[in-house]
């Protein structure tokens, strides 16, 4: 389809120039009856027809001119490419939301529109929003923020009056040149203008004075006080004006006074600032005002077919017109920033449901803290924001931020600090006035145990918003952990821990019920560093109200799961998988090679749909065994002993790609594969063709984990590991779920196999299935 050109947000028109007609006579003499005829239609209230339907079956002959370019093109001695060229000469304003400071918001100089990318804003409207041109005056950042809200694919969602050249390019239609004559410089307009010429038409009439008051049976206005009456004949066109005097005497009364046209037109044409020059010079002049408003409306009123000097007056109001749309939500914008006030009730009822360690070592000095990044409700439905994260020289998390117009809340160090005499950098992002976060990932290195001076901290953080949209900040890592907020809830802030290397060493998220008579009951925590009033109290929600699947690092990109269906080629995040379900084990005592938090789940997947159930033929383990000799004085032997599983993998019945999970094996091993000698290997077959499914899972844990018990339909139990365990946690899904699949943690160094990690829990992934869809086919 080619590029769409963007229109001036201002005025609505062009940004590269037009089209100007042909000068042949021929040419000029169809434009002008085409205009014409088009005008006298659209008067009458009719729709005027299409190109294709017009002039069907005039002359014959081959025209010296084409028709459709002089219906998209405008009449040469009306605009030329001279008195077009500022078209093309554009101002932008832009957001750069990694700008040093609080203010994010910019305004070009002069520039050309080259493409799509780029936008347009002409110097009227600093006239319109500060009565000048100077854009210092200009409250950037809102600016920016109104024409986000007010943006539409190629201008603004504004009526920018009787135009109609926007489509996926510029079309110029003849008869609407008004929409591209400079509304400010319009050469030789003051002789037209002159009061030699304007007195005629302004001098005062015979007054006429009759009184058909008492005739009036019934007037809705005669109720309402002079000043409302003229409150509402403001906002009316003159047109509007006449027809409602003629159809109420009361309106008519209200407006026989010159003193009321007057001011009708000093205060609704401020864009026509000629006129007041011309009158202000000749204040002792006798003028009739209504005779003056009601010319200077029809002679600058943008109509279709329009000519004249007053071509350029048009323009302008018509962009002025556009440009009041603008400033209503821009000094809204404003208001709104100026008179915020603290909601109580959101410090109050602010909850947190975990703070997992994010870094490693845990350092010894640090400090709780809690921030309010969000003051009222107001801010969050009405305001844009920019989401800020600070990282030090060595790309770790030290900071979170939010701004909100010229207030910036910060947790922890922003770029304004320094740490270990380095700068910090910055990065961030920017969020619509209806959109909000709902959630963090957070992006977090793998930790290497085998080497005791290994760490780990953020390095990346992925903001998801409620509109589905995402955005990147710092850089991607092999593990993801998920802070997700809580349905019914609202991101409000963040608490955790710092250390006194600035690291952020443990991290949550600040909810609060919109509606807080269900706010749920909390464990108020003590909290130190509470340095500021957005210091909020934060409070500790059950860790069981945290979804399964949240309360873990996950390893990339296996934590993504395929959705429902057999051709569908999409996946989701196993945290808000729609279908598929984790089970939690029972609480895990916490061992001294990695802490929990730091050791990411890892998926085997064999079905996402009952026909991949069917598809299962085998599944086996990879197991940690070492070999004891026999003593001397006996004949020489040697018994091998199993000490953990190191890997599973599915096999099915036949390797189709459609069937193919990418998660039908795994192991503990991070930086090369693992081998997997036959000796090793411990199998149990599954009859998924005629129907053996998995449907409970039992795990023995001691330090690490011991064994994994498979249970089917077939009423079978398949054993990986010892199999004589005593100490079994028993995992069963809801009613109607299969398993489909382990969540494996692996954070327990194998003695015998040289950079292997054995597993040290395993937990299954459940999904709910039709018993029927699960029989063997014929």
């Amino acid at each position: 389809m080619g590029f769409f050109d963007c229109f001036c947000a201002i005025c609505g028109a062009s940004l590269n120039g037009c089209n100007i007609g042909s000068r042949s006579q021929k040419a000029l003499q169809y434009r002008r009856r085409r205009i014409v005829k088009k005008r006298l239609t659209l008067e009458a209230g009719i729709v005027f027809p299409s190109d294709s339907d017009e002039e069907n079956g005039g002359n014959d002959k081959k025209e010296a001119f084409d028709r459709c370019e002089e219906q998209m093109s405008y009449d040469p001695e009306l605009v030329s490419r001279e008195s077009t060229a500022w078209l093309d000469r554009v101002f932008c304003l832009g957001s750069n939301p990694d700008a040093a400071g609080v203010n994010k918001a910019w305004i070009s100089g002069r520039g050309e529109y080259a493409d799509q990318e780029s936008g347009g804003l002409y110097v009227s409207m600093g006239t319109v929003l500060t009565n000048s041109i100077n854009f210092s005056k200009i409250d950037k950042d809102s600016l920016y923020d109104t024409m986000a809200d007010l943006s539409s694919y190629a201008a603004l969602k504004v009526d920018y009056g009787n135009i109609s050249g926007q489509g996926q390019n510029w079309n110029s239609i003849s008869g609407e040149e008004f929409s591209v004559v400079h509304p400010t410089v319009i050469p030789g307009f003051t002789r037209h203008l002159s009061w030699e010429r304007l007195k005629d038409r302004i001098k005062p009439l015979p007054a006429s004075r009759m009184d058909l008051g008492r005739k009036v049976v019934r007037d809705p206005f005669d109720k309402l006080p002079y000043e409302l009456l003229h409150s509402i004949l403001i906002y009316l066109p003159g047109q509007s004006i006449l027809a409602l005097r003629r159809a109420s005497w009361v309106m008519h009364n209200a407006t026989r006074e010159n003193l009321f046209w007057k001011m009708l037109v000093r205060r609704s044409m401020p864009w026509f600032w000629e006129l007041h020059t011309v009158i202000e010079a000749h204040q002792l002049e006798d003028i009739d005002y209504r005779r003056l408003y009601l010319w200077a409306e029809t002679m600058t009123r943008p109509v279709f077919g329009m000519k004249g000097p007053f071509m350029g007056i048009a323009n302008r109001r018509r962009i002025w017109a556009a440009c009041e749309q603008i400033a209503a939500v821009y000094f809204k914008k404003i208001q709104q920033n100026a008179s915020i006030e603290t909601d109580e009730t959101i410090s109050k009822h602010s909850i947190s449901g975990q703070t997992p360690m994010v870094s490693y070592p845990q350092p010894k000095d640090a400090v709780n803290v809690s921030r309010l990044f969000v003051n009222s409700w107001q801010e969050v439905d009405h305001f844009t924001a920019t989401f800020e994260s600070f990282w030090n020289s060595e790309g770790a998390l030290v900071g979170l931020g939010i701004i909100f117009g010229a207030r910036r809340r910060v947790f922890g160090y922003d770029d304004t600090s320094l740490l270990g005499g380095k700068p910090i950098s910055k990065s961030a992002a920017h969020i619509a006035s209806n959109d909000w976060i709902d959630g963090l990932i957070l992006h977090i290195p793998n930790l290497n145990i085998a080497d005791r001076n290994s760490h780990t901290a953020i390095k990346g953080v992925t903001i998801i918003f409620k509109s589905e949209k995402k955005a990147m900040l710092g850089r991607k890592t092999d593990n993801r952990r998920p802070l997700m907020v809580t349905k019914g809830r609202c991101l409000v802030g963040v608490t955790g821990q710092i250390g006194g290397n600035g690291i952020i060493s443990r991290l949550g998220l600040l909810e609060c019920p919109r509606s807080p008579g269900n706010v749920p009951l909390f464990l108020p925590t003590t909290l130190s560093n509470r340095t500021d009033p957005y210091i909020a109290d934060s409070k500790c929600t059950s860790f069981s109200e945290v979804p399964v699947a949240q309360r873990f690092l996950w390893c990339a990109p296996e934590h993504k799961l395929p959705m429902f269906g057999v051709w569908n080629p999409y996946f989701t995040p196993v945290w808000s998988h729609p279908y598929i379900h984790l089970l939690p084990l029972n609480a895990q005592e916490t061992l001294d090679d990695m802490p929990v938090d730091f050791a990411p789940q890892k998926i085997i997947l064999w079905a996402k749909d009952a026909a991949q159930v069917r598809k299962v033929k085998r599944i086996s383990a990879l197991v940690s065994q070492h070999t004891i000799p026999s003593p001397p004085s006996k004949e020489k032997s040697c018994t091998r002993y199993v000490d953990g599983l190191l890997g599973l993998k599915v096999e099915f019945v036949h390797s189709d790609p459609m069937w193919n999970l990418r998660k039908d094996k795994v192991d503990g091993q991070t930086d090369k594969p693992l081998d997997w000698p036959e000796e090793d290997m411990q199998h149990c077959e599954l009859d998924g063709p005629n129907g053996e499914y998995i449907t409970g899972v039992d795990v023995s844990i001691e330090l690490y984990l011991k064994a994994i018990r498979l249970r089917t339909n077939f009423g079978r139990q398949l054993y990986f590991g010892k199999q004589d365990q005593s100490d079994w946690q028993i995992l069963n899904p809801p009613a109607g779920e299969v398993v489909i699949g382990l969540a494996i943690a692996f954070r327990t160094r194998d003695n015998y196999k040289k950079g292997a990690f054995k597993m040290t829990t395993a937990m299954p992934l459940t999904m709910k299935m039709d018993s029927r869809d699960l029989r063997p086919t014929a």
